[in-house]
């Protein structure tokens, strides 16, 4: 990879702060080791629109990028080379229409989640099959990270978490006692197949308290043949193994920064007091939306989880949303933390846009310097690294 004259200076500089500058949180209480988060490498794409990288593949060395503008797709080697671009917007077969919000690989193929259909290509860009989606958001600028794909039963399947709530619908108050949390779509299948369901001592399963944020996060450990997951207001990880019933195999209790009891409100108040112009839900949603404590992503590849979550803010007398926006704006902490054996063995409040996993303690992550006028792109590679043999 190719850097600029002060880039080798640069980054000696930047792995410098990391190493120094953030606080090492905790340690792995088995070994005792202790690490910290350096930039190793950087990757410059010569490209004058801004990309958003979007997803890795292990097996070719190859990223997937996003022109922000353009919406061309494009793949780009670890020299920073576009190796090939496609433009696919418009109408026609294998067109995505006016906007996508997901781009990624999907087993040996390429996947697109385009405006009301899944679309699926081949290596060279050919388009092979499509599948309809609920899909119909038009992103401002970014879109959403690569969609999140596995093997199941021979086959490769999109899993995607199940939205409860759609058009204001109003739940029981015994609904998630029985609701499933992830579902697995075969691309060319009509109806997908719902799994897992709430864990039994989830939050979700009071049946007094209505908790509008109930989406899971979640990721797929190759290595382990287990399916991560975290459910938005709880500090807990659970590990399911990637079998036909998908059984769960461990609770981890995380030690998250900040991270303090959720509010809700009564099942019964749904659909009470709704922000105009923002649908049928109760006000009080988008203020705790807002306020509380709230996992945000996570990644996982090998031993090395990573998690990112917000700290939300003190004051839980709020019940306006537009208070609780400028408060939440100003109060509430992004943390990114890292996770090993089950432990937080690093973290940072380091902003990174939309890291993309490389490998199982090397993520990629945009430079956001925007005060720097650039005809190129600049993504930095940070690694996590243990302290005691250095």
């Amino acid at each position: 990879m190719r850097t600029n004259r002060i880039m080798l200076l640069s980054l000696l500089v930047l792995a410098f702060i990391y190493s120094c500058g953030e606080k090492d949180t905790n340690q792995n209480s088995s070994s005792q080791e202790t690490y910290e988060l350096v930039i190793v490498d950087s990757l410059i794409v010569d490209e004058l629109e801004e990309l958003q990288v979007t997803d890795y593949n292990v097996k070719t060395k190859r990223f997937l990028a996003y022109g922000t503008n353009s919406k061309d797709c494009m793949e780009v080697d670890m020299e920073g080379n576009i190796i090939n671009r496609v433009e696919l917007s418009g109408e026609g077969p294998g067109r995505f229409g006016t906007a996508m919000n997901g781009l990624g690989y999907f087993g040996e193929d390429k996947f697109i989640n385009g405006m009301g259909n899944y679309f699926v290509y081949d290596e060279d860009w050919n388009y092979k099959r499509k599948s309809p989606s609920t899909n119909y958001l038009i992103p401002v600028k970014y879109i959403s990270q690569a969609p999140k794909d596995l093997a199941y039963l021979g086959k490769t399947v999109l899993v995607q978490a199940i939205e409860h709530t759609e058009y204001g619908r109003k739940l029981a108050p015994e609904y998630f006692s029985t609701a499933k949390m992830i579902e697995l779509l075969e691309i060319n299948e009509e109806a997908p197949l719902a799994l897992i369901p709430y864990p039994e001592k989830s939050i979700y399963g009071s049946d007094k308290t209505y908790y509008w944020s109930h989406q899971p996060k979640f990721a797929v450990n190759e290595a382990e043949n287990k399916l991560y997951l975290t459910l938005p207001l709880e500090r807990k990880l659970y590990l399911y193994n990637l079998d036909d019933s998908f059984s769960l195999d461990k609770v981890i209790d995380l030690d998250l920064t900040g991270f303090t009891a959720p509010q809700g409100i009564p099942f019964n108040d749904q659909l009470k007091n709704s922000l105009k112009g923002f649908g049928p839900e109760n006000e009080l949603n988008y203020v705790y939306m807002m306020t509380n404590s709230s996992i945000q992503d996570i990644s996982t590849h090998g031993k090395m989880t990573m998690l990112k979550h917000r700290t939300g803010v003190e004051n839980k007398s709020i019940t306006s949303y537009e208070e609780a926006t400028g408060l939440a704006r100003k109060d509430s902490r992004t943390i990114n933390s890292f996770i090993i054996d089950g432990q937080v063995v690093y973290e940072t409040e380091e902003n990174f846009r939309y890291p993309i996993r490389i490998d199982e303690m090397r993520f990629m992550s945009p430079d956001l310097n925007e005060a720097e006028e650039r005809d190129y792109n600049k993504f930095y590679i940070y690694e996590l690294r243990t302290t005691n043999n250095r």
